[in-house]
């Protein structure tokens, strides 16, 4: 097992001693279900009790005030699809010395969950679905997303249909996602709207390649098929730029999106968009 699935092994038994993580867990149980539960009885109002949850109905039925009362909040099925194809673990930016991003974000995002007493599962593909699992409650399956992310022995494309795909067929609805790639692939837009109808779908952007050069001609080899090609600075990035369309599908599907190069960025993003799903439940 590695040093970084160790470590936040580790951590579910632990609070995180960075303030921005510590925030990041206990945020992140009334981001992703909000007060949805189910309606358990009323009782007399007491003080400090949220006025929001005043029951109106039995309160005009009597004299003094009535409040309602929730059950605890049930299980939270969460399932991450990450990219396991070659191209997500290369970076053309040589001052970026973080070459385990995806590792570093799925472990954490496991973390997060398990510590939180959901359920996580989880999809890697590239050209297809590699492994999978149901959502279960048990931290053996950090050790289990490790290897697989570390298996390195791929030769294929990434097909981020067939991902989409499974899930959509083998994952019940209320489920939330975590989509994460370098989304270096076409025509998965139809499939991908019908998985953020069905799901509560949060878009991961891996930023992997970071070319900043004016007109040159560089040499370089295809991590999936293994060829060697001549790369035009002006014409084939804008290529490559062209496919990235996942920015504007995530503005048109209304979900939460984020762009990332660092798992510190990743952070960073990631509780802003815990905040602003909290103030939207207020």
């Amino acid at each position: 097992m590695s040093i970084i699935a160790n470590k936040y092994l580790h951590k579910l038994l632990l609070k995180p001693k960075s303030p921005l993580l510590s925030q990041l867990f206990g945020a992140y149980n009334t981001a992703f279900k909000g007060s949805g539960q189910d309606y358990l009885q009323s009782r007399l109002y007491e003080e400090g009790d949220d006025a929001r949850y005043i029951d109106s109905r039995v309160t005009a039925r009597n004299i003094e005030i009535y409040t309602k009362v929730f059950t605890d909040e049930r299980l939270q099925d969460v399932v991450i699809v990450f990219d396991i194809s070659p191209s997500i673990f290369v970076s053309l930016d040589i001052n970026n010395s973080d070459n385990n991003l995806l590792e570093n974000i799925v472990i954490l995002l496991s973390n997060i969950v398990l510590s939180n007493g959901d359920k996580l599962g989880y999809i890697a593909f590239s050209d297809k679905v590699e492994r999978c699992s149901i959502p279960i409650n048990n931290p053996s399956i950090l050790i289990e997303i490790e290897k697989v992310i570390n298996a390195n022995s791929r030769k294929t494309k990434t097909n981020i249909s067939s991902a989409l795909e499974f899930l959509y067929k083998n994952f019940k609805q209320n489920t939330l996602v975590f989509i994460i790639s370098d989304f270096f692939d076409d025509n998965y837009f139809e499939l991908l709207k019908l998985v953020c109808t069905k799901f509560d779908t949060l878009i991961v952007n891996l930023e992997q390649v970071n070319l900043q050069c004016d007109d040159a001609i560089l040499l370089v080899k295809d991590s999936e098929t293994g060829r060697i090609n001549y790369l035009d600075s002006q014409k084939d990035i804008n290529n490559i730029n062209s496919q990235k369309k996942i920015r504007s599908y995530a503005k048109l599907l209304n979900v939460d999106y984020i762009e990332t190069s660092s798992i510190d960025d990743f952070i960073k993003k990631l509780y802003l968009i815990m905040r602003r799903r909290i103030f939207y439940l207020k």
